[in-house]
């Protein structure tokens, strides 16, 4: 069986080759819980995407970036296939924020939502990490989001993934 979904903007669709699950999880945030997502997981093989926005950009605090929700799928796809076996989130906090005027040069005026979170992550390696993370999402005109930046400590990532 074929499920069709898309996201909560519809710029991005997606076709899942698998049933329902018997069980789904709901998610706590603020975003989600206002409008009764729930949510089922699949292998990343399972994942056919049919219909993604190329102008997004997911950017690291060490200033690498990914541009194009393609480019930003295939790499998140490749991450749960060959490097992670299991990922759960926790202990989130979400402000939003609105910039009417930018502090700095570059930044976007507009509405963001910004999350602090604790990451756990098993590796294919067989070891384990677990930190805190921050993530900056900004939203466009049309309430897309269209830029995602994340903080994170990459020295205990790299050791979870050395053999």
């Amino acid at each position: 069986m074929t499920l069709t979904a898309h996201c909560h903007c519809g710029r991005n669709a997606f076709e899942i080759d698998g049933e329902m699950p018997e069980k789904l999880t709901r998610c706590t945030c603020s975003f989600c819980s206002k409008r009764g997502h729930l949510y089922a997981y699949y292998k990343p093989a399972q994942l056919m995407v049919t219909r993604s926005d190329s102008d997004a950009v997911y950017r690291w605090n060490n200033f690498d970036s990914l541009a194009g929700k393609a480019a930003i799928i295939d790499y998140w796809k490749k991450r749960r296939t060959d490097v992670i076996d299991s990922m759960s989130f926790s202990s989130d906090v979400w402000l939003p924020v609105k910039v009417n005027k930018p502090m700095t040069a570059g930044q976007l005026t507009g509405n963001y939502a910004l999350c602090w979170y604790i990451v756990k992550a098993k590796y294919k390696t067989g070891k384990s990490m677990s930190q805190r993370v921050h993530t900056i999402f900004h939203f466009d005109a049309n309430d897309k989001i269209d830029r995602i930046m994340q903080y994170l400590d990459r020295v205990p990532i790299n050791a979870a993934m050395a053999k």
